[in-house]
Parts: C-alpha cells; structure tokens; sequence
C-alpha cells in the first residue's frame, strides 16, 4: 500500500542479508499470504529503473497452506486472477513477464493432463 497504493501487487520483498533468491521467494510467501512454497521456477529478471533495482519473478506451482492476508499493514486484499482477469497497471513492470508465465503454465498443465 505504501509503495503503489490502490494498484493490484504481486508477492514479493527484498533478499534480506545472505539469503538466496529462493530462501526470499519462500520467505515472502510466508509472511505475505502464510503459504509455504513446494514447487517453482524461475522466470526471468526485470530492471525497475524507479528503485532501482533489479526484481526476479518466480512462477509458483505448488504450495501448501491457506493463503491469507498475513500483511494487512502492507496489502489491503488479497485476490486471485487468471490470465485473462488479471489487472494491468502502469507500476506492474513485470506484467508481460506474469502472462508469459501464465500462458506457459497453463500450456505445460495442459499437455500433462492430455498425456496423464
């Protein structure tokens, strides 16, 4: 809310000390929505010139756990979209990075569903 208020956000936070990607990947999830994250890849790295900083997306495929608004100082819902839903804003960088990850995954879901 502080960063970009009244905009739809993805997780996300910054690598605390000696922390690997994925240790703040799961970190965030965590104290974000309470979910613990068992299965994802990396997508791809972005530059966000405003910050700046360079931001790495991650595409969650697993997870356990209820997700919750476990940040309500920082978020003030939490929603689920899909591809076709999901909320262009001018602050979401890595938007065509996002698609692209929801294309492909619904693609590889697809193609494991044909062959299963």
């Amino acid at each position: 809310m502080r960063h970009h208020p009244g905009v739809w956000d993805l997780i996300g936070g910054h690598v605390e000390g000696n922390e690997s990607l994925e240790d703040a990947l799961r970190r965030e999830a965590l104290e974000e929505v309470q979910v613990d994250i068992e299965s994802f890849r990396l997508l791809g790295t972005i530059h966000d010139p405003v910050e700046p900083a360079d931001i790495t997306v991650f595409v969650v495929s697993r997870w356990s756990g209820e997700p919750v608004n476990a940040a309500p100082e920082e978020h003030a819902e939490i929603g689920w979209f899909s591809a076709d839903e999901l909320p262009h804003t001018e602050s979401a960088d890595g938007y065509e990075l996002v698609m692209q990850a929801l294309t492909t995954t619904v693609r590889e879901s697809t193609r494991r569903e044909a062959a299963g």
